[in-house]
This record gives C-alpha cells, structure tokens and sequence, in this order.
C-alpha cells in the first residue's frame, strides 16, 4: 500500500525546469492537494492526525548555468502538533555527498539566532481541544544552497528533511557546473568496533538504548546489508568503507552528527548479486565519541535514507 508520505512526494514530483518557476497560485494549489492527501489518511481518522514531512526537488542542477538549487518542502500538522514542535526553528534538511560520505546539516527553516524569536517548544498553555484538532499545510518554495550556506559540493547528493521526530523522502540531485576534487582516503573510526559478516543475508537492524549515561556510555549496535555502493567510499589499499552517521536531533537546538567510517564485506546473496554487509558497535560517551547530555530523537543513516525516530535520553 503506498503511504501518506509516498503520496505526497508524489504530489511534489516535476521536470527539473519546472521547480525553478513555480508560482504562488500553483503552490497554493499544491498545498491544497497536499491536506486532501492527508486527511484521506490511509486507515482513518489517525492517520490524518500524524505530522508529515516530504520533499520534492530537480534531479540535476548545473551550479554555473543556475543561481539556485531549489527545493519543495510539504509539511502538515495539527494544532497541538504544532505547539508541541514548533515547526519552522526546527526544521532541518540533511544533505550528504555520495562522494565523500560527508552530511552536513542547513541552517532551521527560521534561525532562532535572528531577529525576532520564535515561540519555544511545548511552552505555555496548550491549545483548547478546537484548536488542537485544526490542521495546516503548507508547500514552501526553498533554496537549497542558500540555506547551506553554499556548502554545497558537486556530485550526487541526497537530500532528507527533518522536523525532530518525524523525517521526510530522500531526494537525490546531481550537481554539476563545478570542477569536482577527488575525495581523501577515509580512515576508519577507533570509536567502532566491527566484525565482517559473510552472511549472504543479513537484515537491517539498529538498536538504540532508551536511555543512556555519558560518563557509563553507550552502545548502539548497527548490522545492514547494502544493496548497491551508494553509501561506500575508498579507502587505503581501495578498501571500501561505509561512511555511516549518526543523528541526535533536540528541541529548538541544532543537531548533532556523530560519523563513523566501518569496513564492510562483500559477498553474493541468494540471487547471486553482490552486496556489501556491515555489522559494528558504536561507543559513545567518555569511553567514546562524546555526545552531550539531553533528550534526543536519533536517526541512523546507511547512504540510502534515514532510519528512525529512536528515542533517547542521554544522562551525565
């Protein structure tokens, strides 16, 4: 069954040329289609109270011949929701560079730094149960490198947006126009500990503690099978690496990255394709990568989309 989220990426979905001329009356239009998606829901009323997020963007961008990456990001919530979470100082988009594996993170869709402040987060009273039940839209128009501050690399890029607990589709866009180095050898992370897996079936699973301390540490536990080399880079003696990151997202605070790379193995699954395995322990706190005290919801990417929410409450 294709979900909410599909539908609206779908909804989202134009020629490359199309995005750079976009008017205010088609995005109206698009944010009207957009809470029909929604309230349908997919099995009734609950569903079209859940928070969505998804995005639409060109599959190639030439940087000399366009001033701009442009970007559309469909969002819909409740009234509580939206108190809960308040939207904009706390929407990020994710982009990471399949070439180097690096992800970097934009500024908030409104940075809490400027000018006037938005409201906090969760503070004050909550809405009155009308107010609560009422639902928004909205298709925001969104350069993309100029919210990364042109940090933008060339290559091919993938694009995730997230919204604290709830994340989008990840779009790809190729970027072209400028002349492209080629990436340093990765080194591996002495924070992880790994073993190849030659299983030739090997399901994703993550695991992600509840609760944790900083000065005891914690473990997350991580094994994937990679279908294609997307998330992999070189390494010394033309190893593969994945280059793997971890994703700590508060409230009305930035993010925090933690990346890892972690040698992978090659094998062939039952139809005799290859595939690429990675199984490993990431240890962070004193005995590892730090990461400071909070609540957190963490997402894991594997170079093909982001996993989770999983919830956590980091401790000293």
């Amino acid at each position: 069954m294709i979900t909410v989220n599909e539908r609206i990426a779908e909804l989202l979905r134009f020629t490359d040329e199309a995005y750079f001329s976009l008017t205010d009356d088609q995005l109206l239009d698009l944010q009207d289609a957009l809470s029909e998606i929604v309230e349908s829901g997919e099995t009734g009323e609950a569903d079209a109270l859940r928070p969505q997020v998804a995005l639409g963007a060109p599959r190639r961008v030439d940087l000399q011949a366009q001033s701009k990456v442009p970007l559309l990001l469909g969002r819909f919530q409740t009234g509580l929701r939206a108190w809960q979470v308040n939207p904009d100082p706390n929407t990020y988009f994710f982009v990471r560079n399949n070439t180097t594996g690096e992800l970097i993170f934009s500024l908030p869709l409104i940075d809490m730094r400027r000018g006037r402040q938005p409201r906090p987060s969760g503070v004050g009273e909550p809405p009155d149960e009308l107010n609560a039940t009422s639902t928004s839209s909205g298709v925001n128009a969104v350069d993309l490198l100029e919210k990364m501050a042109g940090r933008l690399s060339p290559g091919l890029n993938s694009v995730t947006a997230v919204v604290y607990d709830v994340c989008s589709n990840t779009v790809d866009i190729q970027l072209d126009g400028v002349t492209q180095t080629e990436p340093s050898l990765s080194l591996e992370s002495d924070f992880v500990r790994h073993e190849l897996d030659r299983s030739p079936i090997l399901d994703t699973e993550i695991t992600v503690p509840a609760t944790g301390s900083e000065s005891r540490g914690i473990e997350i536990r991580i094994a994937a099978q990679m279908a294609s080399r997307q998330g992999l880079v070189r390494a010394e003696g033309d190893r593969l690496l994945l280059s793997w990151h971890l994703i700590f997202v508060r409230l009305d605070a930035p993010p925090v990255i933690v990346s890892a790379f972690v040698p992978v193995q090659e094998v062939r699954n039952p139809e005799g394709e290859t595939v690429y395995n990675a199984r490993f322990v990431v240890q962070l706190g004193v005995q590892g990568h730090p990461v400071p005290p909070g609540n957190y919801q963490v997402y894991s990417d594997l170079g093909t989309g982001f996993r989770g929410p999983f919830p956590l409450t980091v401790r000293e």
